[in-house]
């Protein structure tokens, strides 16, 4: 089954028109919820919106590849996709046909830190998505016929990946920036890990990491907030807790000396440059700021590194960023392709070069604005989705226990200042806080400038 990945965010449009007057602009409404939290341990948030006749369902376990162990990698992708293998009442293959005839979307995704599923149904079926939800986290049936499936589609994933231009760059950068085990290896596992994986061990992890005291629970929707907690009650109130699942290792402390290595690649055809900072949490004020920061310096074409790179030098045919949220820690992420013949030193100087000049120089009230304007366009984009706000609850209340972040995050970026973004590049864009990873075709007769 090929499954839906599910995000985060939507993604944060271009403001490439002029933009209004900031002051016009009306208050983004606040995402009202109850909070409440089951004697199982169970966090329960609802957010009603009589909108639409529908409703979106999201569970989200504080589980993920993070707290795998040693030689057992690849367990929490594994469990992901043997959620959809069947429970006591429900049998193998069910779940899915139950969304493709009664649900309108569902998917789900694994991250270091947590686990998630959601699915957005008609507003008569939350009977059904908590009678399917509850059952699978009381008694889900692991199989061998049903791992085997499991395995051999992983298998085939990792494969495809290794195939790949850069397959193996992430994980390699990740590493090497985290510096431990839990943050450092696949999502996917290894083939080795996979392989000797058992059903016995995949039922421990899922006993203790799928607990209800280890979940949220997320309704947003077409619903009665106390009309759906009585039935939340009544479907997930009789599952029992379970001992914590093993917390996986802290991220190191910033080191203040640069990480660095070169990997070749058989499938690359262009030299690409990894860069990756250390940065705090998202909800941290320095966290909130280095997401304007981001706008600011790598997200479109009108951004400085951007317009630098690909517009005005040419130095690389492609270039993003991102920031890749932890709980503890995340990493700035940046991704450069160089144009052909074009040199990782140059490329490297000149964003150097742009992070000081963003830290020392000047930053436009035009820039701001245009900045805080993208900012506001992806918490609206959100907030018209009743499955991206019942995401971003859950993952709000298991990263960081507090799902008001997600009213509070908006705020935090609408008030960041100028001087704010400076010094935060200032403190967290430094060559000492960073890991460089190059990686480079091992063919260089299959480069496209030959």
């Amino acid at each position: 089954m090929k499954i839906l990945k599910l995000f985060l965010a939507a993604a944060i449009l271009s403001p490439s028109v002029a933009l209004a007057d900031k002051s016009s602009a009306p208050p983004i409404p606040r995402i009202r919820f109850l909070d409440t939290t089951l004697s199982n341990g169970l966090r329960v948030l609802i957010s009603e919106d009589r909108f639409a006749p529908i409703f979106s369902i999201a569970l989200t376990f504080a589980a993920g590849s993070a707290n795998e162990e040693p030689g057992k990698t690849g367990s929490a992708h594994l469990l992901e996709r043997l959620m959809y293998e069947g429970s006591e009442r429900v049998g193998s293959g069910e779940y899915r046909y139950r969304m493709l005839f009664d649900g309108i979307a569902s998917g789900s995704s694994t991250t270091p830190d947590y686990t998630q599923f959601g699915a957005t149904l008609p507003m008569d079926r939350l009977e059904l998505a908590l009678f399917l939800e509850s059952d699978r986290m009381r008694s889900l049936v692991i199989s061998e016929k049903g791992l085997e499936a499991q395995r051999a589609a992983i298998l085939d994933e990792l494969a495809r990946a290794e195939s790949q231009p850069y397959g193996r760059t992430p994980w390699t950068l990740f590493k090497l920036a985290y510096g431990n085990f839990a943050y450092g290896h696949s999502l996917l596992g290894t083939p080795e890990d996979l392989q000797r994986t058992t059903v016995a061990e995949l039922e421990k992890f899922y006993r203790t990491g799928y607990a209800p005291n280890r979940a949220v629970l997320s309704l947003v929707g077409n619903l009665s907030a106390a009309d759906a907690l009585s039935r939340v009650r009544a479907w997930f109130g009789g599952i029992q807790p379970q001992p914590q699942l093993q917390s996986p290792d802290p991220p190191p402390a910033r080191d203040e000396r640069e990480q660095r290595d070169t990997i070749k690649d058989s499938n690359a055809r262009e030299t690409r440059i990894d860069i990756a900072y250390k940065i705090p949490a998202v909800n941290t004020n320095d966290g909130q700021t280095m997401a304007i920061l981001h706008l600011l310096l790598a997200d479109d074409d009108t951004s400085r590194l951007r317009r630098r790179l690909m517009i005005e030098e040419k130095l690389a045919s492609a270039m993003s960023g991102r920031i890749r949220s932890q709980r503890r820690m995340s990493l700035y992420h940046l991704t450069i392709t160089l144009q052909p013949g074009k040199s990782p030193e140059q490329v490297e100087a000149l964003i150097e070069n742009e992070i000081e000049r963003l830290g020392r120089g000047t930053i436009t009230p035009e820039e701001l604005d245009r900045a805080k304007f993208a900012a506001r366009r992806q918490a609206v984009a959100v907030r018209e989705r009743s499955l991206s706000r019942a995401l971003l609850l859950g993952q709000y209340a298991a990263l960081y226990k507090d799902p008001k972040l997600i009213n509070a995050s908006i705020e935090s970026l609408m008030s960041v200042k100028a001087n704010d973004v400076k010094q935060v590049a200032i403190r967290y864009l430094t060559p000492a806080n960073r890991t460089v990873l190059r990686t480079i075709p091992a063919d260089p007769s299959r480069h496209s400038g030959k």
